[in-house]
């Protein structure tokens, strides 16, 4: 259940705690997957969004992709270009849809945050969502990724 007093009681029970654990998250973008004959897989180079969901099934195709390429010739060096070259485009367009979610769901000011609640409550009004149907579609179209 939220409620706008949460957030006020869990730091004023922070200040009491022995130890406060904090994690930042942050994305690394690299130039290339691959360096000789080795490569990175899933979440090493193809980490989509902070936020859960995606990771371990981008990861197995990513891996059959690889698998493919390298069963396809002998050369390793080509076989790993070619999956880098299959695979990071069509990431980069999911990173990028993570990177708007994750903004929109996590707001860094409070103007943000005020604009994501009211939001929230205005989308559980009953008739509403209808209305929202065409903003949410045209989101998730901007994820998916037409088979090549």
């Amino acid at each position: 259940v939220y409620s706008s007093d949460l957030v006020p009681q869990v730091l004023g029970k922070a200040r009491e705690l022995p130890t406060f654990l904090y994690e930042q998250v942050g994305q690394v973008v690299l130039p290339h997957w691959y360096r000789g004959r080795i490569a990175l897989l899933g979440d090493a180079c193809q980490a989509v969004s902070l936020l859960p969901g995606q990771g371990a099934s981008l990861s197995l195709a990513a891996s059959y992709v690889l698998a493919e390429e390298l069963n396809r010739e002998g050369d390793v060096k080509a076989a790993l270009a070619r999956y880098e070259h299959r695979v990071r485009p069509p990431l980069a367009q999911l990173r990028r849809a993570g990177r708007r979610a994750a903004d929109w769901l996590v707001p860094a000011t409070p103007a943000g945050i005020l604009t994501r609640d009211a939001a929230i409550r205005l989308a559980s009004i009953r008739g509403l969502s209808r209305l929202l149907r065409p903003v949410v579609n045209a989101a998730r179209e901007d994820v998916i990724v037409p088979p090549a």
